[in-house]
This record gives structure tokens, C-alpha cells and sequence, in this order.
């Protein structure tokens, strides 16, 4: 039975309004978790922990070059145009939105947390910017999860579950080569994925809202 296309908007405006609810609290609580000080107590006791082999400095700088704004920018607008050619207006929407939005997203975040990059060893890469939250780590979930939900009724069901798996390992890859760069504490990474993955969601109800099925 085909859904009114009213139904779909009001749908849809609902989960927008929940998506940006979810995204104010995650905002707050990763205020509050900075502000008393138990973000820092976790970040340092692993960090510290965390020991560096100087020969895995190379792949790890390959691995979180995969959340750099350059190749999200190139993945995404690839994803986009090849979702227009197959007429997927929503869905390339959605990619666009993500894509574009989590840059924006990182701007904006670094700024008002302005939180000090780790200093107890000195860092493996270069970096520019406040440490929280991380944009490698917010964009690469931002960019991965939008790829892989816009695929989720696409081929058989194992060729699905292999396909949020990689995207899983690709946000874990990043995240794992920022700590290991010490260009970021274990929750900047952690506060990313987070934001990426509410800013992602946010990303595809305003897209159902703006563009709805046929």
C-alpha cells in the first residue's frame, strides 16, 4: 500500500525534530563530561597506556587520511553523482547533506569546546584546531554510515551486513590512527563518531522532509 506523501513529511518532520533533540543533548552531556573532568581521568589513563611502534606510523597516517576533508569531499561527491544517475534524488540528497553538514558541524564544535590536544607525548602528525571533538572521526562516521544506509535495501542480505561492517572498520581505522598520531584524546574520537552518527541521521530526515518518495 503506497504511503500519502503527508504522511511521509509529518513522518519525517518527527524524526527531524528527534534527530536535533538527540544531537542538543549530545552536545550538553559532552559539555558537562569535559567540564568535570571525567572525560580527562579515562582519556589520560589510556593515552598513557597507548605505546606507539614507530614502524606503524606511515599506515596509520594512511588510514586517517581517509577522514580527511579532502577524501570525504571527493568519496562523497562520487557517491552523490552516481546516486543521481541512478535517480536517487533522496538518497544523493541525503549523502550531500551529510557530507557538506558534518565539515560545517566540525567548525562550529571545535570553537565552542575549544579543548588542548594531548600534550603528554608529543604528537606523530600534524594537526590545526582545538582537539573536541574529532573531525577526522566525525566526518569518516558522517560520510560511512550515510554510504552505507542509502545501500541498506541493495543486493542480498550478507552483501549488506559486509557492507556496515566495512563502514564500521573504516570509523574504527580512523579513530584508532588519531589516538595513535596523539593528535587526540580517546573521547574526542569517541564524541566524533557520536556527532557524526546523530548528524548523519539528522541529515537523512531532513532530506525525507525535503525531498519524500514517489
Amino acid at each position: 500500500m503506497k504511503i500519502p506523501v503527508g504522511g511521509v513529511r509529518e513522518s519525517a518532520r518527527r524524526r527531524l525534530l528527534a534527530g536535533a533533540l538527540a544531537l542538543l543533548a549530545a552536545l550538553a552531556a559532552a559539555a558537562g563530561l569535559l567540564a568535570g573532568g571525567l572525560a580527562a581521568r579515562f582519556d589520560t589513563a589510556l593515552l598513557a597506556a597507548f605505546d606507539p611502534a614507530a614502524p606503524w606510523r606511515v599506515r596509520m597516517l594512511d588510514l586517517t587520511a581517509l577522514g580527511s576533508s579532502t577524501l570525504v569531499t571527493l568519496f562523497a561527491a562520487g557517491g552523490v553523482l552516481l546516486l543521481l544517475a541512478l535517480r536517487r534524488g533522496r538518497d544523493a540528497l541525503h549523502l550531500g547533506l551529510a557530507a557538506a553538514g558534518s565539515g560545517l558541524l566540525v567548525q562550529l564544535l571545535k570553537p565552542l569546546y575549544a579543548r588542548p590536544r594531548p600534550d603528554l607525548l608529543a604528537p606523530l602528525a600534524d594537526y590545526a584546531g582545538s582537539a573536541f571533538p574529532s573531525g577526522h572521526a566525525l566526518m569518516a562516521t558522517a560520510l560511512a554510515g550515510t554510504l552505507a544506509w542509502c545501500c541498506r535495501h541493495d543486493g542480498p542480505r550478507a552483501a549488506r551486513a559486509l557492507l556496515w561492517g566495512f563502514a564500521a572498520l573504516v570509523v574504527l581505522a580512523v579513530a584508532v590512527s588519531r589516538v595513535y598520531l596523539r593528535v587526540h584524546w580517546p573521547s574526542d574520537v569517541l564524541g566524533g563518531a557520536v556527532f557524526g552518527a546523530l548528524w548523519a541521521a539528522l541529515a537523512g530526515a531532513l532530506a525525507s522532509a525535503v525531498a519524500p518518495p514517489r
